[in-house]
């Protein structure tokens, strides 16, 4: 699936994970709730998360195998 293709499908799911974000505002640095919500969904997609830079940050790795050598 082309990722244009993967946002139509999710386009209502996306837009509702929006909404949710926006209706749990948090202070600067204090981002908890927002960034293992990120963190959470990242994970569902089969990314490799690894949280807690700089407090709150996440860091998401996409693999693609094994390139030519």
């Amino acid at each position: 699936m082309k990722i244009h293709e993967g946002v139509q499908k999710r386009h209502q799911e996306m837009t509702n994970w929006r909404r949710l974000l926006h209706s749990q505002p948090e202070l600067a640095f204090h981002e908890k709730w927002t960034s293992d919500f990120v963190a959470d969904k990242l994970e569902s997609f089969g990314l490799s998360i690894h949280r807690g830079f700089a407090g709150t940050g996440v860091v998401a790795t996409l693999k693609n195998g094994e390139g030519p050598s």
